[in-house]
């Protein structure tokens, strides 16, 4: 959330040749693990996205309290299972309210929550937590899902587009089907805004905070269908995944022809007139 104010009158020298102009490479090879491990958007790191890493790219709290096994099932099992594995996904619920002494096993008062942590336990991803945790200034995103929504393997990919590209502070989708504010809308809110929504505007919380958000960096309205599965819909390919992959293909293509090209230069430089012999061995 903090805020640079470039001072046009100063200066700096380097001395002598940086790292990355005489050893480029090298010094990408060196730096990129280090950086993606801890800057989410860092543009190498996009290069992995089936990876896990660090520091999530998006936190995301789902109300599990008075979910059943089902309902949260269906959230967390298609968040998981999505395009975007870096999250840390918190399960938000009276979770110390289970005890371990005698129980009806199938009649009992907290049986779907024992269920649901059962379930997610052991993937590392998963939190569970009693309240809403607090914003990790670390993680740009956070996303917030109503228990029982069923989204697609982009989702979480697309909000991200549709946020970094509108350059909203908060983004809302209206699922389909709901009928009033705050009854069944994703929510993904940008770290740096909502820091600077409360630097400016101490105290501020809940839709006084969302108005402040909106006059510092901007809140950007989507249509919630595409990020849900639509009726009768198959397990092929969404679009949206389908550009994303060629996206990802152009770009690998363009980095390999660049390595090329670097690869060509060095080797007209070391060997020098070697195009020309090969060329007449050829003629002849």
């Amino acid at each position: 959330g903090a805020l640079f104010v470039p001072d046009l009158d100063t200066s700096s020298w380097h001395l002598g040749r940086s790292q990355m102009q005489t050893r480029r490479d090298a010094g990408t090879r060196y730096r990129s693990p280090y950086v993606s491990n801890r800057v989410p958007d860092f543009h190498l790191r996009r290069k992995s996205p089936e990876r896990i890493w660090e520091v999530p790219l998006v936190d995301v709290v789902v109300d599990a309290a008075s979910a059943t096994l089902e309902e949260a099932g269906t959230t967390v099992s298609a968040l998981l299972a999505g395009t975007t594995p870096d999250i840390r996904l918190w399960l938000v619920g009276p979770w110390s309210g289970i005890g371990d002494g005698r129980r009806s096993p199938l009649d009992e008062a907290q049986l779907d929550l024992r269920l649901i942590r059962e379930t997610f336990r052991g993937d590392p991803r998963v939190r569970f937590s009693e309240e809403a945790p607090e914003e990790d200034p670390q993680v740009p995103f956070r996303l917030y899902v109503p228990a029982g929504t069923a989204l697609t393997g982009t989702a979480v990919a697309d909000m991200v587009d549709t946020a970094n590209k509108e350059k909203a502070g908060l983004l809302c989708a209206p699922l389909p089907g709901a009928t009033r504010e705050g009854d069944g809308v994703l929510r993904m809110e940008r770290a740096q805004a909502f820091a600077r929504a409360r630097h400016l505007f101490p105290g501020a919380r809940g839709r006084d905070l969302d108005r402040a958000v909106e006059e510092v960096y901007g809140t950007h309205w989507m249509p919630g269908g595409a990020l849900v599965p639509a009726e009768g819909e198959g397990k092929g390919e969404s679009p949206e995944a389908l550009r994303r992959k060629l996206d990802q293909a152009r770009t690998e293509v363009e980095r390999l022809r660049a390595r090329a090209r670097r690869a060509e230069r060095k080797l007209r430089w070391f060997t020098p007139g070697v195009t020309r012999r090969i060329a007449r061995k050829f003629v002849r």
